[in-house]
């Protein structure tokens, strides 16, 4: 899982007893598996920076330009998912309903849109901020004339011929011992100590202006990030239902994936206790196993393994819990086709280390105990699995 929620998600998977429930898990699971295989990438969206922004609206907190962008590519991806998912209705119509839940959220996208662009706001997100930014262009250019002719009359007092900034301040680079011709302000000073910044007393008016109407800039756009917000706060519920819907698809694909790495199957399912494994693997040694064919339920209901050390009895008994649990999580099974699985109520295990009686009588207990506990809980839907 590469998402947030998916992976949550994916943390929380559990096996299920609802036999229903578990089939049409494992038939969406199947259907994403055939997408992927077929070569279609859907295009999941980016939930970069969605968790921080989620949690921050309603709280007061008036986004930023950065944290608006993430909503509108959210929004965007989301639009996009939508499209490539109705064009999958046909073949994988499991799959393909998970987008009809997704909301449209264009016209909240085009208000972000409208307002902000690669973390700026536009000058045409309200028509007060358009003004503001033509009269500051307008101040910024008088203010750059009058320092170029201050420059070109003091060119003999200056260390070099350009204009920098202190603190927001335009400043001049003065010579330390010609400083006092040129009237002003010393702001700085470089660290050779040759060198003053000077704010020319000519440069301050126009200076005062240019501040003035940045200030009114500001104003004017913490007034539209704070509609931006309200914006995006009013449709919270259907962003929060979209990233949820994400992570299902998130968690799906996923699942699907890992199938196609195990070469993962779905299997037949029962409520009769009848396992029919053909070619199965334990998913940790996928291609280097031994394939297993195991029966039981169908006319006995225990099977009992004996054979040498390292005969792979342990593995066989793991990998007939592990891929019941797994198909009753909705995870396709390294298994050949026509295998069978049965839907246990619970699945107990008691997985020992070749202790015996004589060797560690703790651990006899132990075993013991885990036996006793497994009994009082056991009844007809349940597999249990006993080793040494």
């Amino acid at each position: 899982a590469t998402t947030y929620p998916g992976k949550k998600l994916a943390e929380r998977l559990r096996p299920m007893t609802d036999r229903a429930v578990i089939e049409a898990r494992l038939r969406e699971t199947e259907e994403a598996r055939r997408l992927i295989a077929r070569g279609s990438q859907p295009p999941l969206p980016s939930l970069e920076g969605m968790e921080e922004t989620m949690q921050l609206l309603g709280t007061g907190y008036i986004l930023s330009e950065q944290q608006l962008g993430h909503v509108a590519r959210f929004v965007r991806s989301c639009e996009q998912l939508r499209k490539f998912m109705d064009g999958k209705a046909y073949e994988a119509a499991s799959v393909a309903g998970y987008s009809a839940s997704m909301y449209d959220l264009t016209d909240l996208l085009r208000e972000i849109e409208n307002s902000v662009d690669r973390g700026m706001i536009l000058d045409g997100a309200s028509p007060e901020l358009g003004k503001i930014r033509k009269r500051i262009r307008a101040a910024e250019e008088k203010l750059h004339k009058r320092l170029e002719g201050l420059m070109a009359k003091h060119a003999d007092c200056l260390q070099e011929r350009l204009v920098s900034q202190r603190n927001g301040r335009y400043v001049l680079p003065v010579k330390k011992e010609l400083r006092k011709r040129i009237p002003g302000a010393v702001l700085d000073e470089s660290a050779s100590g040759q060198t003053v910044f000077v704010e020319p007393a000519e440069a301050v008016g126009p200076q005062m202006e240019l501040s003035a109407l940045r200030a009114e800039e500001n104003r004017e756009e913490l007034q539209i990030l704070a509609r931006l917000t309200e914006e995006a706060e009013n449709r919270s519920q259907e962003l929060s239902v979209n990233i949820e819907t994400v992570g299902h698809y998130d968690l799906l694909f996923a699942k699907a994936k890992w199938a196609l790495a195990i070469d993962g199957r779905p299997v037949e399912l029962n409520e009769e206790g009848v396992i029919e494994l053909r070619g199965a693997r334990h998913p940790f040694l996928a291609g280097k196993a031994v394939p297993l064919n195991v029966t039981v339920g169908d006319g006995y209901r225990t099977l009992l393994i004996t054979g040498p050390n390292t005969g792979g009895k342990t593995a066989t008994i793991k990998t007939v819990g592990l891929l019941t649990l797994m198909a009753q999580s909705g995870l396709l099974v390294p298994a050949e086709e026509g295998s069978k699985l049965s839907v246990f109520r619970a699945v107990e295990a008691d997985i020992g280390d070749d202790q015996s009686l004589d060797r560690s009588l703790s651990t006899f207990s132990s075993h013991l105990k885990n036996v006793i506990d497994i009994l009082a809980e056991a009844d007809r839907r349940t597999l249990v699995l006993l080793d040494e």
